[in-house]
């Protein structure tokens, strides 16, 4: 478990720092999309299409990093 958290970190420390924001007020906080596009001044559509771009990248990076989905 920790050594996952590790690979998440690093792959978050690759990411822009607003993607690091939206990931994290979803993924952490639990914000809903309005929320995160009201906190980072964005539209709810990019908040949406952010979320599942990082989440494809996320998928891959774990997946090149040796785990399996």
């Amino acid at each position: 478990y920790i050594e996952l958290c590790k690979v998440i970190s690093a792959f978050l420390n690759t990411q822009t720092d607003e993607k690091k924001f939206i990931f994290l007020r979803r993924y952490w906080f639990f914000d809903n999309i309005y929320e995160i596009a009201k906190k980072a001044e964005i539209s709810e559509s990019k908040v949406k299409t952010t979320l599942h771009r990082l989440r494809n990248e996320l998928k891959i990076y774990l997946q090149e990093e040796g785990y399996v989905l």
